[in-house]
């Protein structure tokens, strides 16, 4: 399934290109790194990933962190400032439509 993903992910993908003969060796190899945990499933045989590495080091860190004195941390400034608003152009009153108010001449009989 981690495989179908990475396909899915990045089409392009290939094992063989990261200089392993099967998938199986890449995962065994990023075991070795300490990247993912892994397990084979006793009915298939295949591989488990049971764990990542991050969670391993951050359970490490964490019991060292425990025995040192805890950091102070610094105040931080906030990521986005209030901006003040701009004010709204004051839109003068619409004089009235010319072609609404009679002209004197329309007006005038004609002799």
């Amino acid at each position: 399934m981690v495989k179908e993903t990475m396909k899915r992910k990045k089409p392009s993908f290939n094992e063989s290109y990261h200089g392993y003969r099967t998938f199986s060796d890449l995962l065994e190899g990023a075991e070795k790194e300490g990247i993912i945990q892994l397990r084979t499933d006793t009915r298939s045989g295949t591989y488990v990933i049971t764990g990542f590495g991050k969670e391993q080091r951050k359970t490490d860190e964490e019991g060292v962190e425990a025995l040192k004195e805890p950091k102070v941390r610094k105040a931080q400034k906030p990521r986005w400032r209030p901006r003040p608003r701009k004010p709204k152009p004051k839109v003068p009153a619409s004089p009235p439509d010319v072609a609404d108010v009679p002209n004197a001449s329309e007006t005038e009989p004609i002799a």
